[in-house]
């Protein structure tokens, strides 16, 4: 019988895929000074405006996840609003691989790392509206911030143009990496997100979008 998960685990576990991960620039971040620290809360006060501006919407992605050696390539389709966040999770030939209801996922077995709904609302938008963050470092036009409620978080901001290039939540149960390239339009064109405990990766990109809630199917997914 299928399970109840909360999704990014479950998703992860029930699926298979990817490629390795593109190589990430290091960052040396050094103390910020207090105009620094005003200049990184101004940007992000604007990649929270437009977080906050995100119109309900059914996205479809291309998805390729991956769990160990396995390989599998899909659809995602997800319908996200304000009070909602349903979607389909679907492989070849439009097969369900998972259904998510509530930001709840049904799918086979597995011991998810939890995700709250809005908080993986906040992982597709790239945003994380939990609490005014700490600007703990800069390094150049990137300023590295951090929030201990309601979960420990961490997110490199670039400042030039005021949105995430990664954000990171933590808690004693594991680490969750979020990865954003591409155009901010105004949904991120290129998510990645990884369960470090494990490994497990899904990449995300932007196919298409629509405004509305009503629930989001990918096309050849059984109703």
């Amino acid at each position: 019988m299928p399970g109840r998960a909360p999704f990014l685990g479950a998703l992860l576990l029930v699926a298979l895929g990817a490629a390795c991960a593109p190589a990430r620039r290091h960052h040396d971040f050094r103390p910020a000074a207090v105009a620094d620290g005003e200049r990184a809360l101004i940007a992000w006060s604007e990649a929270l405006a437009r977080g906050a501006s995100l119109p309900p919407s059914r996205l479809l992605y291309e998805a390729k996840l991956s769990r160990g050696l396995g390989k599998m390539s899909g659809t995602l389709a997800m319908s996200v609003g304000e009070s909602r966040l349903e979607g389909i999770l679907a492989g070849p030939f439009g097969r369900p691989l998972a259904r998510i209801v509530g930001g709840v996922v049904e799918a086979e077995g597995g011991t998810p790392f939890p995700v709250e709904p809005q908080e993986l609302r906040a992982l597709l938008s790239g945003t994380w509206p939990f609490g005014a963050p700490e600007v703990r470092g800069i390094d150049g036009q990137a300023a590295l911030l951090s929030w201990s409620a309601p979960r420990p978080a961490q997110a490199v901001l670039e400042l030039k143009n005021a949105r995430l290039s990664s954000l990171s939540l933590t808690d004693p149960r594991g680490e969750i990496e979020a990865y954003y390239d591409g155009a901010f339009s105004p949904w991120p064109e290129k998510v990645e997100l990884t369960e470090k405990r494990t490994g497990n990766r899904i990449r995300l990109t932007l196919s298409g979008k629509e405004a509305g809630e009503a629930p989001a199917r990918p096309a050849g997914a059984a109703p």
